[in-house]
């Protein structure tokens, strides 16, 4: 969540009053390399969480069937 948090309030073109993310690590006493770790890893999360949707509406339609 606090990775998230940083993301969504980081100065950036869109949101030039945002903060910086070293700041905002050392406020919430998180690492900055997990914050950027947590960017890496997102877009595999993401691709995970998909398969898995359509799993379970394959599952789901197979149980509907039978």
């Amino acid at each position: 969540m606090r990775y998230a948090f940083i993301d969504a309030e980081k100065a950036t073109e869109t949101n030039p009053g945002g903060h910086s993310v070293a700041l905002m690590c050392r406020v919430l006493g998180v690492s900055r390399s997990g914050y950027y770790a947590y960017l890496a890893a997102r877009p595999a999360a993401e691709e995970r969480a998909r398969l898995e949707e359509e799993l379970v509406a394959e599952i789901r339609h197979i149980h509907d069937v039978s």
